[in-house]
């Protein structure tokens, strides 16, 4: 009886292994036409076009890329986890607008209670100091996914 325990524990553990595994696998790819530009870190504004959002390393889901679907345009940002009561309604992306400015500031997925949050940049921080008065600007987006190994990055 003890045997058949401690085999039975051991493939538990297998499975619980592997499912972990294939779900750190996958990579979350959000895409978004956006109309403006906006900025989504402290260089230059990315110019308004179609974009792909998706975590830089299955390992680290705290750091997302944005790559420019048509063009070379590329960038970085750092987020952290946010939670909200109820599932997002919709996949899409939350800028705050300062001024003529747009900034990235959250990522939300369709069904999720978590989204992501973009950290401020010194711009639009230095923005809010000055009083800029702040509107929220919400672009829908579509969300698939890929395989970690496939990545470009």
């Amino acid at each position: 009886m003890k045997k058949f325990l401690i085999v039975g524990a051991g493939a538990l553990l297998v499975l619980a292994t592997t499912a972990a595994i294939g779900h750190a696998q996958s990579i979350d790819v959000v895409t978004a036409d956006i109309p403006f530009p906006f900025i989504a870190n402290n260089e230059a504004p990315m110019p308004a076009g179609t974009y792909e959002f998706s975590v830089a390393n299955a390992n680290n889901p705290d750091v997302w890329v944005i790559h420019a679907i048509k063009g070379t345009k590329e960038a970085m940002v750092e987020t952290d986890i946010m939670q909200q009561e109820d599932p997002a309604p919709q996949t899409e992306l939350v800028f705050d607008d300062l001024g003529n400015d747009h900034f990235l500031r959250q990522i939300w997925i369709e069904g999720r209670l978590d989204g992501r949050e973009v950290l401020p940049t010194k711009q639009e921080q230095a923005l809010e100091k000055q009083g800029v008065s702040k509107s929220k600007h919400h672009v829908p987006a579509t969300h698939g996914e890929h395989s970690s190994r496939s990545m470009k990055h």
